[in-house]
């Protein structure tokens, strides 16, 4: 057991001789605006960042992004030569009215990568945004959202079409809504701020949880703590929500 301590921490110094020094962080940024007419279909993914879309001008799309890059056992090359690469090909494609933002194959460059995404999209966009860790927010868009979040919470505004928005472990919060919803939450609340004249079909479910609902509803089928099934204002599209451990609030 000696011998093998000795040849451990050997080579611990051979490795600090090198200028190995794990947990350095390097931060950088960049930023793309690019045209698109028409409506926009966006898809942006993140394995660990956050990320912001809002609305701004009809024909353009505003992308930033920050960087922020570690030493790791396995990443390649210096944290510096890896934010620098990215600042220079940051990982966005568009093809006509379809933009792509945080695909790559390159496992390489990005491990132990996280990057941070604000957008600023035309009203008329198609969202789909998902996070391995960190928050999505969206307010304003005309056209469906599709979020999802491994470990992080959702806030989504002024969202004109359908939602489905999904987190393991985080909250939900959605306000002005009033076309078709999923949330889902597998712990932490849900929280869906309706438009005062909607008429949806709810569905509601909390494992472990209450659920409060501020509307006028006609009950369909058995009420308790847990579950509603009702008509809000005689029906419309479906309000399907569910979380496993956190509360449920319809206001």
């Amino acid at each position: 057991m000696k011998k093998l301590s000795t040849a451990v921490l050997g080579t611990s110094l051979v490795l600090a001789g090198a200028g190995v020094c794990f947990g350095q962080s390097i931060e950088g940024s960049f930023e793309r605006t690019l045209t698109v007419s028409g409506e926009l279909a966006l898809d942006v993914r993140t394995g660990s960042g956050r990320i912001d879309v809002r609305t701004g001008p009809s024909d353009t799309v505003v992308i930033r992004g920050r960087i922020r890059a570690s030493e790791s056992w396995f990443a390649g090359g210096n944290p510096a030569e890896r934010v620098r690469r990215i600042e220079q090909n940051p990982p966005i494609e568009q093809a006509g009215n379809s933009i792509d933002v945080g695909r790559t194959d390159d496992r390489e460059l990005y491990n132990n990568v996280s990057i941070s995404y604000d957008i600023t999209v035309p009203e008329a966009t198609r969202l789909r945004a998902s996070a391995g860790s960190g928050s999505i927010r969206a307010e304003g868009i005309r056209g469906p959202a599709r979020v999802s979040a491994g470990s992080g919470s959702i806030e989504l505004a002024g969202i004109a079409g359908s939602v489905d928005a999904r987190t393991g472990s985080g909250r939900i919060l959605a306000r002005g809504l009033s076309a078709g919803i999923v949330a889902r939450a597998g712990s932490g609340s849900v929280t869906l701020q309706m438009t005062d004249s909607a008429a949806f079909d709810l569905s509601a479910h909390s494992g472990s949880g209450g659920i409060d609902v501020n509307h006028p509803m006609t009950m369909q089928g058995r009420l308790n703590r847990h579950h509603i099934e009702a008509r809000v204002r005689g029906g419309g599209p479906l309000v399907d929500v569910s979380t496993g451990s956190g509360s449920v609030r319809i206001e």
